[in-house]
């Protein structure tokens, strides 16, 4: 293919060659032959007329003396002698006015004429008007006119000698232009046609492959080497742009595949152009096999993605699409953006998607914990009220007990009917604290807790509550399931779920179901790497306790699913479900820094998966067990409560206990009698929320009238903004409603007893 190259280049150069050779050739021999033609044209023109001349004068001489005579004979024979000369056509005698003979060349010197003796002489007609040439003299003799001749001649004898002498010039300058040719062409061949059909092949070496090393070296310092050096600085030029423009191209795509977008291009009929690394890497398809097919050929991207990008072609104007959910086992969720792409008359598009499945997830965990604040603003002001009915009870009865106890023969009915009442009152106490972790105004009491423990007491109340059509199978951990938990808060999220499941496979079905089925409860460890933690937005690169609760019940579908968590939503009949199990479960879970997966499907059952964190390197442990002793003390007690129930059941206890009090329905109150009886006054039981003037201001107040006042400090918040404010302000004791006997006896026995360098 190369040589073929050289050789088409090499012949259409030289043919190029050869023909400006000759032509220049032969236009100057054409112009020197013209001239030489001219030349000597006039020469044999000047010549012709010398003889004329010098014939003239000969005849003048010899007719003077034949005429005079009228020798005949003789002057025939010198007009004859005349014609000698061939240019002469005829030579005519006149006795004076009288035409007396006239000579004539024959036919064969001058086919076109025709000889006669008797008439004078005239040129044929049709002669070319440059050849009827004349020429006359006078004969003289004795100084006397006696006649005339006429000399007729032509000058195609002239341009004929011209031409046959120009014909010898010719021939000459042929055989020379044909030498100069061949030698200007070899000199020419090695001096301009092989230099430039060597710049010839290297421009084809260059163009089929740009990166092919070449050296060129000029062949000379003319013009060439000029060109030369001139195609050597293009080249560096043109291969220094290319490099920049390969570096512009590699940086712009090292942009795109660093880009988290996908990114994909396609032209006018649709062919993917471009794909990205992140394309890539999501649709697990190399560029190699994308680019150049169409979407047609390649598997569906997105549903629907083929009309949306035909419907955006016609349009030729942007088209955004959020939250597009991919297809597959793992789907996630795309913003996609088409944008035109038009470069003169070709139409093409720019597709981006950007994952969003992270914003998406935050999002929804957003909402749910926008949701659950609600809940927990009213929870909490429910649990605020409920504490203060609480405290009457749960004060009551163990001023009760206490004070039958205190008796030599207690009547045991009466204690029995008040544990009642105290273990339903501490039961609903319990139902507070649930409500106040579900508003978080309550840190829970985390201990380190075996979750086996957990299975085994959850198992024993489920085997009571729970239909008897459902079968309860529990597989416990082998090894010692060790997490950071609130036993209780576990067991009643654990007792949800279950629950739940059991109601799935019986209540739950249709009529025409079976009832019953079974309920799965399993521990298991899971050690959480990378690509779990990418599957799970909540989750970390540690060790997990996995507690699973799986069903075979009715199931739930998408939609249902979406709103599992919902407050308030709830698949069970009214009365039955309150919709707020499942949130409790969602906040303590993550309360405890774990979090939920749910799967489920409409007719096969549903699958719950708690993942705690696994705690390592300690033993199991529970909270220590009450103090049950009633301290006791004297002082005089100022109680300041809101709550006409709590104030006096406070105030009976601590008379109970030996103290003197003054009681006091708001804060407003509470500092009137502060300011009249400071001095008798050692201890204040303040209450943190109170209409007219709440404990904030109250606690100031007091303050600014005895910097050394001691304050005990009650709420049903203990783990509140407001209870930490009051810490900061300077109150260094805090009992929790509802409280006891006991509880409210030991608090105020360690406030008069320490310094207020205690802490809450």
């Amino acid at each position: 293919m190369k040589k073929l190259y050289q050789r088409v280049i090499g012949e259409k150069l030289a043919g190029k060659l050869i023909f400006v050779l000759v032509s220049v050739i032969l236009l100057i021999s054409l112009l020197f032959l013209g001239f030489f033609y001219q030349r000597n044209e006039a020469a044999q023109r000047a010549a012709l007329n010398g003889r004329l001349e010098n014939l003239v004068t000969v005849l003048q001489l010899g007719f003077s003396e034949l005429l005079w005579s009228l020798d005949i004979a003789a002057i025939e024979s010198l007009a004859q002698a005349g014609l000698a000369d061939r240019s002469i056509l005829a030579i005519d005698v006149y006795e004076g006015t009288r035409f007396l003979l006239g000579a004539r060349r024959g036919l064969n010197l001058v086919p076109n004429v025709v000889a006669s003796d008797s008439q004078p002489f005239s040129f044929p007609h049709g002669t070319r008007l440059d050849d009827q040439q004349l020429i006359s003299g006078a004969i003289h003799f004795k100084e006397k006119q006696i006649g005339r001749f006429e000399i007729f001649f032509t000058e195609a004898i002239v341009r004929e000698e011209a031409f046959r002498a120009n014909q010898l010039l010719i021939f000459g300058f042929l055989v020379m232009a044909g030498v100069m040719i061949v030698v200007i062409y070899l000199l020419m061949e090695k001096t301009m046609v092989r230099p430039v059909l060597k710049l010839a092949t290297i421009s084809q070496q260059i163009a089929e492959n740009p990166q092919t090393p070449v050296v060129i070296e000029s062949p000379s310092g003319d013009e060439i080497g000029i060109l030369y050096q001139r195609f050597i600085l293009m080249l560096e030029n043109l291969r220094k742009k290319q490099d920049e423009l390969e570096e512009a191209q590699g940086h712009l795509a090292d942009i795109i595949n660093s880009m988290p977008s996908i990114l994909l291009t396609m032209n006018q009929e649709g062919v993917v152009t471009q794909w990205n690394s992140a394309a890539e890497i999501h649709f697990h398809l190399p560029a190699a096999e994308v680019v150049g097919k169409t979407l047609t050929e390649l598997p569906e991207l997105f549903p629907g993605l083929r009309e949306i990008c035909a419907e955006a072609g016609k349009k030729a104007m942007p088209t955004h699409l959020y939250r597009q959910k991919s297809p597959g086992d793992h789907p996630r969720f795309f913003n996609l953006c088409l944008f035109p792409l038009q470069h003169k008359d070709a139409v093409g598009l720019v597709i981006r998607m950007d994952d969003v499945t992270e914003l998406e997830v935050k999002e929804r965990q957003l909402r749910q914990a926008q949701k659950m604040e609600i809940v927990g603003t009213l929870s909490g002001g429910l649990a605020h009220d409920f504490n203060n009915v609480l405290t009457a009870i749960i004060g009551t009865v163990s001023l009760m007990k206490y004070k039958l106890t205190s008796r030599p023969e207690p009547d045991q009915e009466i204690l029995s009917l008040a544990a009642t009442i105290e273990h339903a009152g501490k039961r609903s106490a319990e139902l507070v604290r649930r409500l106040l972790a579900l508003a978080r105004k309550r840190d829970l009491e985390l201990f380190p807790t075996n979750l086996n423990h957990v299975l085994k007491d959850v198992e024993a109340i489920c085997k009571g509550t729970l239909d008897k059509s459902v079968k309860l199978q529990v597989t416990l951990a082998e090894a010692e399931a060790l997490v950071m938990a609130d036993q209780g808060q576990l067991e009643q999220v654990l007792l949800n779920l279950c629950v739940n499941a059991g109601h799935a496979v019986t209540n739950m079905r249709s009529h025409n179901e079976p009832h019953g089925g079974l309920l799965a409860v399993s521990l298991h460890p899971l050690d959480a790497d990378w690509a779990f933690c990418a599957a799970h937005p909540d989750a970390h690169e540690q060790k997990y306790w996995v507690l699973s609760v799986e069903d075979d019940g009715v199931g739930m579908s998408p939609e249902v699913l979406a709103q599992v968590f919902d407050p308030f939503f709830s698949l069970k009949e009214n009365g039955v479900g309150t919709g707020l199990g499942l949130v409790m479960v969602y906040n303590t879970v993550h309360q405890h820094h774990g979090f939920l997966t749910v799967y489920s499907q409409p007719g096969v059952g549903s699958t719950f998966k708690v993942f705690l964190p696994a705690l390592v390197g300690v033993n199991a442990m529970t909270p220590a067990s009450e103090v049950r002793v009633v301290p006791c003390g004297q002082g005089r007690i100022l109680i300041i409560d809101d709550e006409r129930m709590v104030r006096e059941l406070a105030g009976k206890i601590l008379q109970a206990c030996g103290y003197e009090v003054v009681l006091a329905e708001n804060g407003r109150e509470g500092l009137d009698v502060f300011r009249r009886e400071k001095e008798t006054i050692d201890l204040v039981l303040l209450d943190l929320l109170m209409p007219v003037m709440g404990g904030r201001e109250t606690f100031l107040t007091l303050r600014s009238l005895d910097e050394k006042v001691k304050i005990l400090l009650t709420s049903g918040f203990k783990h509140d903004e407001r209870v930490d404010e009051m810490a900061r302000l300077g109150v260094r004791h805090f009992i929790q409603k509802p409280f006891t006997l006991e509880k409210l006896a030991e608090a105020v026995k360690t406030a008069l007893d320490a310094s207020q360098a205690g802490s809450i």
